[in-house]
């Protein structure tokens, strides 16, 4: 299967992630969660997201990278994304992340993210299935690109809140859902 991602115009890490991603899947149309090595992929692990669909309403964090912790001041692993989702974007996400199950498909979102001293700044992330050795689509592997701001210096570390601005499915070679839930829009 071949994918281009030059027109995805995506940041650094969350290109190497899709990229790291298409070499392990080879063949099949999504990659087995055993075929990820975190050794392989070192230098992306403090900012990578490993969630795991427990069933219709839990969509569990395994791991969350060391820097997330940091930024975000909060650990959430073991945590539902839906019970700690903004109320507002529940219906949304829920949306987007059964698609990536249903109709195998990456997601590309940008948040924006306001630091404790209200400075306003977006962060990419990219989603893309992992299956068990059934085929079933069971977790997901993200990791949060860099962030776009001119001036970092400006802003604590921590993030105080967060606003999905748009989003995109990314076809993988399976397509995508017919319906988007946001357009994805430049930013930057």
């Amino acid at each position: 299967m071949s994918v281009d991602i030059t027109s995805q115009n995506l940041q650094a890490p969350c290109r190497a992630l899709f990229e790291y991603w298409l070499k392990i899947r080879g063949s099949k149309a999504v990659p087995f969660r055993s075929d990820l090595r975190p050794g392989d992929i070192a230098s992306l692990l403090p900012n990578l997201i490993i969630l795991e669909y427990r069933d219709p309403d839990q969509l569990i964090y395994r791991l969350t990278g060391t820097e997330i912790v940091y930024r975000m001041g909060y650990d959430f692993t073991g945590k539902n994304l839906y019970e700690i989702a903004i109320p507002e974007e529940v219906d949304s996400a829920r949306y987007q992340f059964d698609s990536l199950r249903a109709q195998p498909c990456g997601l590309v979102l940008n948040l924006l993210l306001r630091s404790k001293r209200d400075v306003a700044f977006v962060a990419e992330l990219i989603f893309l299935p992992l299956s068990d050795r059934d085929g079933t689509i069971n977790q997901l592997v993200a990791i949060v690109g860099e962030i776009k701001d001119d001036d970092k210096s400006r802003h604590t570390s921590k993030v105080a809140s967060m606003t999905a601005l748009n989003s995109a499915f990314l076809d993988i070679g399976c397509g995508v859902p017919a319906k988007w839930a946001r357009p994805l829009k430049a930013t930057g």
